[in-house]
């Protein structure tokens, strides 16, 4: 789950400075020395690419490769405890962060 949305963020980073720079994606692949299927697959979020990859991308985006991972941490298995009042909307908030965290909604 934190993996494919890790591969999604990068993916929508990746688009994201590639259009900012107004370059087009052909040029990019080419750069970097990768197919064009394969930057369209990255930032669709479907490919998962290796270190030398994204030092490659990196370089024919013109910047840093910490520029294309530097995300927050997810931390998988850690507990979130809503303390409170009936009535007081825990449920409504406790799924809506487990979902944002990617972690199961447990209501006891």
């Amino acid at each position: 789950m934190v993996s494919q949305r890790f591969l999604r963020d990068l993916g929508a980073r990746l688009r994201a400075l590639r259009e900012e720079r107004g370059r087009a994606l052909s040029d990019v692949a080419r750069e970097a020395e990768v197919s064009r299927r394969y930057l369209t697959e990255a930032e669709a979020g479907r490919a998962n690419p290796s270190v030398l990859v994204l030092s490659r991308l990196a370089g024919a985006l013109g910047v840093p490769v910490a520029r294309l991972v530097d995300f927050p941490v997810r931390r998988a298995g850690e507990r979130v405890a809503l303390v409170g009042l009936r009535g007081a909307g825990k449920s409504s908030l406790g799924r809506r962060v487990a979902r944002e965290l990617e972690v199961p909604f447990v209501e006891l």
